[in-house]
């Protein structure tokens, strides 16, 4: 096979989900097995100080793929479509000459409308009602796939190709539900609690044994359609080649808990420590909320919500979260080998992230939330280039996930956009001095939560040594020493000793969080 090789480097972004770093090998976790994940990390460098820009799925990835802030591109809590309107980095390259593809999970828009689109009449899947034409609501269509409706045909938010994975477990739908119908067109006795195998040893809270085979599962799916994509790039006639950029995106490891096959008792529970605060006493007005609801026996509306399960239940949930870890990393590895089988890997820069975390029982408390404790906002960032051959191992400054357009832009040659945000991590690949510039995370509610009296914001500033949030609820506001308190138990935020610090960094939050404001569109003249 004659491989064109591009001046310019092709780009294969692995972006999964839920996933805290600390739940890699190549992050120091002695547990887990992730063999192709670690070898990204061993040809490439490891950020160690890598934060979300939101500890929740839509917010952060809209800022993955906008190089903007929430509280700028709009998309500030779960439930808000990203504006097709807005400019994203696939579009960017897309222009500048690239090949753009997204394959598995995109959420740029809410899936909670799914149940009400699908009684939607079809003229307006495209313009919901209540929302302008800028929020074109495609992958409503797709989740329609479910039940025999069409993908996604066209550009989306600058992705020339698309197929995708909506929702998690074994319950997926979208472009996956018509694959594996294809599979098996009574795949779907397999699928759900109500089908699982029975299993006794397990009982902490959305977790079944399913009977969906391994090589059935969305994540086998990912690697099979995206090997496949590879494998078309490399076959186009030289001449029609052009330098890619691939998305392949997991709905794995978020919660339920189900990891197919093998993957389900992987790993013994009884082998699982639990993590070092689980029995810790932070005062956190929304930890002591979810630990007192959870005490009582009681379950919030949605399975979304955190909670905090028994000492059993928590090694119980990590175990199987291990196994999802591993399935995902199978399927990253067919993805590493579809590189090197379609002479690809010399030209591909692979990099790896997740959209959030997961506190996974720090605190005594699992799942996600808006708060902006380190099991949260920490994720893997792994950047490996063929083209350097010696990489620094790791970069320890703080850098974000709105640096990721702002480096992939470098990356590529292609300039900057109006209103991008964020800067680019290549420098510190090239040894560059680390600084301690700081990065925001921000959240805010969507409705009452944690049993506060009102919906509230959060801005958290996250430095080296410092970690200070201010939120519109007084009780919210936090102060951690990162380097004396790595666990974040003791709130330093009312403490006499460190008021003057905590003036310091307030100014220094209010200064960052300005600093980030809305700079597009440019004005055309003073008048």
């Amino acid at each position: 096979m004659t491989v064109h090789r591009n001046a310019r480097p092709h780009v294969l972004l692995v972006l999964a989900d839920q996933l805290r770093a600390d739940h890699l090998g190549c992050y120091g976790n002695g547990i887990v097995r992730t063999p192709a994940i670690d070898s990204i990390a061993a040809a490439g460098t490891r950020f160690q100080r890598f934060h979300t820009a939101s500890p929740l799925c839509m917010p952060n990835r809209a800022t993955l793929f906008t190089g903007r802030l929430p509280s700028v591109h709009g998309v500030r809590r779960n439930g808000i479509p990203l504006s097709c309107a807005e400019r994203t980095l696939a579009e960017a390259l897309a222009t500048n000459g690239y090949n753009t593809a997204l394959i598995g999970k995109a959420h740029f828009q809410p899936y909670g409308m799914f149940a009400e689109a699908q009684q939607t009449p079809r003229k307006e899947a495209r313009g919901f009602p209540g929302w302008p034409e800028a929020y074109r609501l495609e992958e409503i269509e797709t989740w329609e796939n479910t039940a025999g409706g069409r993908p996604i045909t066209g550009p989306y938010y600058g992705f020339s190709h698309t197929e995708l994975t909506l929702y998690h477990g074994d319950q997926v739908g979208g472009d996956y539900a018509a694959w594996l119908r294809a599979k098996d067109p009574a795949a779907a006795r397999w699928c759900g609690p109500a089908h699982a195998w029975p299993d006794e040893r397990y009982t902490v809270r959305d977790a079944w044994r399913t009977r969906l085979p391994e090589e059935l599962h969305s994540c086998a799916y990912i690697a099979e359609r995206t090997s496949a994509w590879l494998a078309a790039q490399a076959s186009a006639p030289v001449d029609d080649q052009k330098p890619f950029f691939l998305v392949c995106s997991f709905p794995d490891p978020h919660h339920p808990f189900t990891p197919p096959g093998k993957y389900w008792d992987m790993y013994g529970v009884d082998d699982i420590p639990l993590p070092a605060s689980f029995h810790g006493d932070n005062p956190h007005p929304a930890l002591q909320y979810v630990r007192q609801v959870s005490a009582h026996g009681a379950k919030l509306a949605s399975n979304h919500h955190p909670f905090a399960p028994s000492e059993r239940e928590a090694r119980e949930a990590i175990a199987l979260t291990y196994g999802m870890v591993s399935n995902m990393d199978a399927a990253i590895a067919r993805v590493l080998e579809s590189l090197r089988e379609n002479g690809l890997a010399d030209t591909t820069t692979v990099v790896f992230t997740s959209d959030h975390g997961d506190l996974m029982g720090d605190h005594g408390v699992f799942l996600k939330g808006p708060m902006h404790f380190n099991g949260l906002t920490r994720v893997p960032f792994i950047w490996s280039d063929p083209s350097n051959p010696t990489p620094l191992a790791d970069v320890h400054q703080v850098c974000s996930s709105l640096d990721v357009a702002s480096s992939i832009l470098e990356h590529t040659g292609c300039e900057r956009y109006s209103g991008l945000q964020g800067e680019s991590v290549l420098p510190l690949l090239s040894g560059q001095r680390e600084t301690d510039r700081g990065v925001l995370v921000e959240s805010e509610s969507a409705r009452l939560l944690f049993g506060r009296p009102a919906p509230f914001r959060l801005r958290t500033l996250v430095l080296s040594k410092w970690r200070v949030t201010y939120c519109t609820d007084a009780a919210l506001c936090e102060l951690y020493d990162l380097e004396d308190d790595a666990l974040e138990q003791r709130n330093l935020w009312n403490e006499a000793a460190h008021r003057a610090t905590r003036d310091a960094l307030l100014e220094r939050l209010l200064h960052t969080v300005v600093a980030h404001a809305e700079t597009s569109p440019v004005p055309l003249s003073s008048g």
